[in-house]
């Protein structure tokens, strides 16, 4: 099975206790979209099944070392 690197980003604006986004390694966009809306916080599950307000890219695989992600924005 190959696993693809996914970037999801809320497009709508981010309020306390919100994810701003994901990055999830899995076999599928759809598959990384249910991940992501099982993590949901107060933006609700729904934004991360939904092509309109959230956005899934595909990224590459290689580069160098580092973080990858840091979104956070407690309240």
């Amino acid at each position: 099975m190959i696993m693809e690197l996914y970037l999801l980003t809320n497009t709508e604006e981010t309020g306390w206790d919100e994810n701003a986004g994901f990055v999830i390694r899995e076999e599928s966009a759809v598959a990384a979209r249910k991940i992501a809306a099982q993590k949901a916080g107060d933006e609700g599950a729904e934004l991360w099944l939904d092509v309109k307000k959230s956005s899934c890219k595909t990224l590459k695989q290689e580069g160098t070392e580092g973080m990858i992600l840091q979104d956070f924005n407690a309240g």
